[in-house]
């Protein structure tokens, strides 16, 4: 190859690396992501949201039926289905199954996430046309990057695969369904019928395995799939994509998986009090990676760049594909900006969590810059570098030897050969700058025995105290286990401040360096203590309408993802379920169990409620509430007890007697529910009432919703019946679109009895 003509190919980054080459630096990359992940535990899954993804499927392993849609979160929201991950369909936690682990380690995890994501994003970059040392690079700094594979380092891009490395799974499903779509082109009938079934398959195990994740995957996935009509030369090829898209559509329609996320994103509190919901964060840092760090703005710049590049001198499909990633990048600028800053009232997700999707492409973009850059610095060198060779060279003969001929190679030719020989392998070379650079760093941390900084910065690990000790004790609940009461945290107000869940997270921050533990959220659930708070985006509009009425001022500031309760009411606490409360307060009712004075937080109290619902309230008294205002003016009555009185929308049988002999058990499925009557009777759980319960065993009876939020069974004689949530998005959806049309016809939304 002449080095003063280079092909259009190189030019783009599409050099050859050998495949034993190529192999080697896999191999070199997959022993950097187990080192890099192994020396920076303290940083993954860093935080609240970290431990608290950590504690739930700890939680799961034992708490859940697996293979299943059934079961709820006994830890948190009165017993109402959480946030829909599902670990046996999580690639680590199922490999971990093979060795009979249920709860795989924080490295075992990142390792097997990055590999099957770094394997995704390398098929996409092939399957486009870039060379295999260009899909490397990108493949090495994804899960470097994004989910704090440097040692004793964060994420460099945004904190979200740090806290959270269930996004690896989703993003690497959605390079998968890109790669099929793009590779769809003149392919054998039988090749052609399993890359169409690629983008159902990956659906369907990304939904199954983390529903919500989709739902920001999906959209991007699209867009670039869609890019690949522009490839179409023949009307097979047309005919294969629009079968690939109706099939994935409509095996969606037929297993419920559009009514079960219409059902879960409308059956959500900001969807009806969205004048209450507030954005702690928004604007620029919540519209793109670009406004968060440095590096992520220059990945996003360099991806644009690169995508410039290759749409001009590319080829084929990388070009086609660069220009699909140029008008998916604007596109989501104009969206993400609409949201941050034109559509105020918008309270759902930041845009930069469907940015997340773009990452991968705007990554092998950012390596096809570089490399391109590499190239046309070596070529600008040439000229200048080849004169002065010929000049010095020309001087030396001069002086030495005036008369003398070589036979040598001259230098300008000489200056060629290493030029064109650093053009054609700058890919390879900027493969192996970043393999040696992240390898230096992680040696060097490795070797300073360092103690991270990451270790400082909150919430993990996780301490029992004076009080959870009790508490686990007391209410720590298992399968097979009665329920015994739950707990509620009611601290760190400010005399004269509204409830802001910035301050009480930073305060439960200090409380753990403090204690070893928030008292709030994972420091009670680590023990499998229940709690009333609940902490995730799928917070119900009964139980945040409820609950906040009673224990919250109208000035607090609430969130989409969790309650800022600041008021201690007795009744409905001990209605609820609530047997103790922990506070800072005093002067509140409450039997004190213990206290535990910390250094920076004052003294937190333990206190016990009197004749908590422990499944065994059975009211006599019903009065009719056709809507969800005419419950809650009920239940502030002053006079308004709950072991007594129920409000209830239906007719129920009367009169009524008090049950005897009720007795509540947790179950991987629900609840084992057990009592006697003398005639009809009425039980008013410590549960959410959902359309998603079935009842199970002998005896009549009815389910209803009790008290606006709660569920209730109306029953006569002897009690004897499995409770089970079942809720899933295979055939197991609908119970939340009957939960969400409830919501409309009792009129939630004009519920609240304070004004906002």
């Amino acid at each position: 190859m002449n080095w003063r003509s280079t092909a259009g190919a190189v030019w783009s980054g599409t050099e050859p690396l050998s495949v034993g080459a190529a192999c080697a630096f896999a191999l070199l990359i997959f022993v950097l992501f187990v080192a890099g992940f192994s020396a920076n535990q303290p940083c993954l899954m860093l935080g609240l949201d970290g431990t608290w993804y950590r504690t739930m499927f700890d939680y799961e392993a034992i708490d859940r039926a697996w293979f299943t849609q059934t079961g709820v979160d006994a830890l948190s929201g009165n017993f109402d289905a959480w946030y829909p991950l599902r670990p046996e369909f999580l690639l680590p936690h199922s490999l971990g199954l093979l060795f009979g682990s249920t709860a795989p380690s924080k490295t075992f995890i990142f390792v097997v996430f990055s590999t099957f994501l770094a394997t995704a994003i390398y098929a996409v970059a092939r399957c486009i046309g870039t060379g295999r040392a260009t899909a490397l690079t990108a493949a090495l700094l994804m899960p470097i990057l994004a989910g704090a594979g440097l040692a004793d380092g964060v994420a460099q891009l945004y904190p979200l695969f740090e806290a959270n490395p269930y996004w690896f799974q989703s993003t690497g499903l959605g390079c998968l369904m890109v790669t099929a779509a793009w590779a769809l082109d003149g392919q054998r009938p039988g090749r052609a019928s399993l890359l169409a079934s690629v983008p159902t398959g990956c659906l369907l195990l990304g939904v199954v395995s983390l529903a919500p994740h989709m739902l920001f995957t999906v959209p991007i996935a699209a867009a670039y799939s869609a890019g690949s009509l522009l490839t179409v030369r023949r009307l097979a090829d047309l005919i294969w994509r629009i079968m690939a898209a109706l099939l994935a559509v409509a095996l969606s329609v037929m297993l419920g998986v559009f009514g079960y996320y219409y059902g879960i994103i409308g059956y959500t509190a900001y969807r009806f009090f969205p004048q209450e919901i507030q954005h702690p964060l928004g604007g620029l840092v919540a519209a793109s990676t670009v406004f968060w760090t440095p590096l992520g703005a220059l990945v996003i710049i360099l991806g644009i760049v690169g995508a410039l590049w290759s749409s001009l001198v590319g080829e084929g499909r990388l070009r086609l594909f660069a220009v699909t990633h140029l008008l998916v990048t604007a596109v989501f600028f104009l969206v993400a900006y609409w949201l941050a800053f034109v559509a105020l009232s918008y309270r759902s997700s930041w845009p930069v969590y469907f940015e997340t999707g773009i990452w991968p492409f705007a990554l092998i973009f950012s390596a096809t810059a570089v490399s391109s850059a590499l190239r046309l610095l070596s070529r600008s060198l040439i000229f200048p570098i080849q004169i002065t060779a010929d000049w010095l060279s020309h001087v030396y003969r001069e002086i030495s030897n005036p008369d003398a001929r070589s036979a040598a190679p001259s230098p300008s030719d000489q200056v060629g050969r290493v030029c064109d020989w650093l053009m054609v392998r700058s890919s390879a070379f900027l493969l192996a700058v970043c393999v040696v650079t992240v390898a230096i760093h992680d040696l060097r941390v490795i070797l300073s025995h360092q103690e991270s900084y990451c270790a400082a910065t909150g919430f993990f690990p996780i301490r029992a105290t004076s009080i959870t000790k009790i508490l686990e004790q007391e209410v720590a609940l298992r399968p097979g286990t009665p329920f015994r009461g739950m707990v509620a945290t009611i601290d760190g107000t400010q005399p004269g401040k509204p409830g802001d869940w910035i301050d009480f997270h930073d305060r439960d921050a200090v409380l753990w360096q403090d204690t070893g533990n928030d008292h709030r959220a994972v420091g009670l659930w680590h023990f499998k203590i229940p709690t009333l708070f609940q902490y995730h985006t799928f917070i119900t509009p009964p139980y945040y309408l409820t609950v906040t009425d009673f224990l919250s001022k109208p000035a607090d500031h609430q969130l989409r993802s969790s309650l800022v309760l600041t008021q201690i009411n007795p009744a409905m606490m001990a209605l609820w379920g609530v047997r103790y409360v922990i506070t800072d307060k005093t002067n509140t009712p409450g039997h004190e169990i213990a206290r535990l004075p910390t250094a920076h937080s004052g003294t937190l109290r333990l206190l016990e409620l009197p004749n908590p619902n422990l499944g065994d309230y059975s009211p006599v008294q019903v009065i009719r509430a056709e809507t969800f205002a005419q419950a809650l003016r009920v239940m502030h009555r002053p006079d308004f007890d709950g072991r007594h009185v129920v409000t209830a929308e239906t007719s129920i049988e009367q009169p009524l007697v008090p049950a005897t002999g009720a007795k509540l058990v947790y179950t991987q499925e629900g609840f084992h529910l057990t009592a006697l009557s003398t005639g009809h009777s009425v039980l008013v759980l410590p549960a959410q009432y959902s359309h998603c319960w079935t009842a199970a065993g002998d005896g009549k009876l009815e389910l209803f919703r009790a008290d606006a939020m709660q569920l209730g069974i109306a029953f006569a004689g002897k009690l004897e019946v499995r409770l089970i949530f079942r809720l899933g998005p295979i055939l197991a959806g609908s119970c939340r679109v009957q939960d969400l049309r409830d919501m409309k016809r009792l009129q939630i939304n004009s519920a609240r009895n304070w004004p906002h």
